[in-house]
């Protein structure tokens, strides 16, 4: 995903992940870490989403390489999993936070939207999100 220079209330989505055929974990842990431009508001929100597919149709009708979310209603039938919350009035500081996300399908995109009055830094990789399968193991 192209997270540099994002704009505020604007979002993104990445090209469409293959999982690969076969058993694949559904289980995912996400981490994502952002850089805002300027004195940052505390309680603000950077939202993450999924988009599940079954590789034809994909929620939010999201395409299979990088995009913009076109408008605040495409998030309406994405997955949110999570947010990175403002947690300092620091300007030029790094926010990151982690969590689950349930990825039952083969295909999945992740989307983040910038719900924060500032846009992200526009700094190439100060801004960033992984996703990391979590084999479900038992013994």
């Amino acid at each position: 995903m192209a997270l540099q220079n994002l704009a505020t209330l604007t979002g993104v989505y990445g090209a469409r992940h293959d999982k690969g055929a076969g058993s694949q974990p559904g289980q995912w842990m996400w981490a994502c870490s952002f850089t805002l431009s300027g004195t940052n508001i505390v309680g603000a929100q950077i939202e993450i989403y999924v988009s599940w597919s079954d590789g034809t149709y994909a929620d939010g009708a999201l395409g299979t390489s990088n995009g913009s979310l076109t408008t605040a209603d495409k998030r309406r039938d994405l997955k949110l999993v999570g947010t990175v919350v403002v947690d300092q009035t620091t300007s030029n500081t790094t926010m990151t936070a982690s969590g689950m996300a349930w990825i039952p399908t083969r295909y999945f995109s992740p989307a983040v939207w910038n719900g924060t009055t500032l846009s992200l830094q526009n700094v190439a990789n100060t801004s960033s999100c992984a996703f990391t399968p979590i084999p479900p193991e038992q013994q």
